[in-house]
């Protein structure tokens, strides 16, 4: 299941630096990326698992954007504000929508 997005916005020169930046600024631990110039962020992810991400990114043709039914799900850096998990790794999984 996909998580509820928020603040996500719009970039015709979108990069994955551009939305883990956005995402975490806003304080969440993930930035989402889809359909290729989309950012959204989120406390949360749902099903992952290895998935087809055929988009790259409108600002960055050697990075992932997630795809039309996938998302491709970054670590902002940013802690969960539950519990004391701390992801520090940049790259998560490209998770089914």
């Amino acid at each position: 299941g996909s998580s509820m997005l928020a603040y996500s916005f719009y970039s015709a020169t979108m990069t994955v630096d551009m939305c883990v930046s956005y995402c975490r600024t806003q304080a969440y631990p993930y930035a989402n990326l889809f359909y290729g110039n989309q950012c959204g962020c989120s406390m949360d992810y749902g099903n992952s698992g290895t998935a087809t991400c055929p988009y790259t990114c409108s600002g960055a043709a050697n990075q992932n954007c997630g795809g039309p039914n996938n998302v491709a799900v970054y670590n902002t850096g940013t802690p969960l504000r539950w519990g004391n998990i701390h992801f520090g790794s940049s790259l998560a999984t490209a998770l089914n929508s």
